[in-house]
């Protein structure tokens, strides 16, 4: 059976407006983590611990290298019906309605856009967003 988790010669590294100089927040990680075990990522502030997430939701692009969830490549979007992420600390886009909102992670999750377009009214209803 394949790795809940592996990561794999990954690496990002983010530039500065004001410089052509990058900034590592990645660099060379590998990492796998066995089905039905219980991990934790640990480290300080600007370790890399919400990059590689961002990563493996494809919220961010690695620079190099790759993750594969439950055997899967991130680009089988299918895989990501079968995992659940929550951010710390979730912002919405300003610019996106609420409807958008549940159409972009639906999206994200895999979910067919029919239902989510068929489903949407309901739960912005039960919300108090509907208008």
């Amino acid at each position: 059976m394949s790795p809940a988790i592996e990561v794999r010669n990954l690496s990002k590294t983010c530039r500065r407006w004001w410089s052509r100089k990058g900034v590592h927040a990645l660099a060379d990680v590998d990492l796998e983590v066995e089905r039905g075990s219980i991990f934790a990522l640990l480290g300080p502030n600007g370790a890399g611990k919400t990059t590689l997430i961002k990563i493996a939701m494809t919220i961010a692009h690695p620079s190099q290298g790759e993750v594969v969830l439950l055997g899967r490549g991130t680009h089988d979007r299918s895989v990501f019906m079968r995992v659940g992420y929550l951010p710390e600390n979730p912002r919405f886009p300003a610019h996106l309605t609420a409807r958008n909102v549940l159409r972009l992670y639906g999206s994200m999750s895999g979910r067919d856009m029919n239902y989510i377009r068929e489903k949407g009214p309901e739960w912005l209803e039960r919300v108090g967003l509907s208008g």
